[in-house]
């Protein structure tokens, strides 16, 4: 899949957060060609303020990342924050992709 096709399903998921009322925020994990996770902010709607789209798709498939180090790649719609960046980073994610940068 190509770095377009995923970022698509990614707003897609935005998509999904936006209708639940949530921020409009999606991510997507690609391995080996594949999507292997897909979620959205969920922040208010589970009325937790980790439950961000990039945190709930790392903590699906930790331990395919583990198995995986440094090959995945992270497609979000919105620039990751800290908290996000650092999961990442720490689940040996190689690359992320994000979309919009409002600075």
């Amino acid at each position: 899949m190509s770095d377009e096709d995923c970022m698509w399903l990614a707003i897609e998921q935005a998509e999904i957060a936006l209708r639940e009322g949530n921020w409009p925020i999606g991510c997507v994990i690609e391995l080996y060609g594949g999507i292997i996770s897909q979620e959205h902010n969920r922040v208010y709607s589970l009325r937790d303020r980790t439950a961000h789209a990039e945190i709930l798709a790392l903590g699906k498939v930790q331990s395919k990342l583990e198995e995986n180090k440094g090959i995945a790649t992270l497609y979000t719609t919105y620039e990751p924050c800290p908290m996000c960046f650092g999961a990442a980073i720490l689940s040996r994610v190689k690359r992320v992709v994000s979309g919009v940068d409002l600075d």
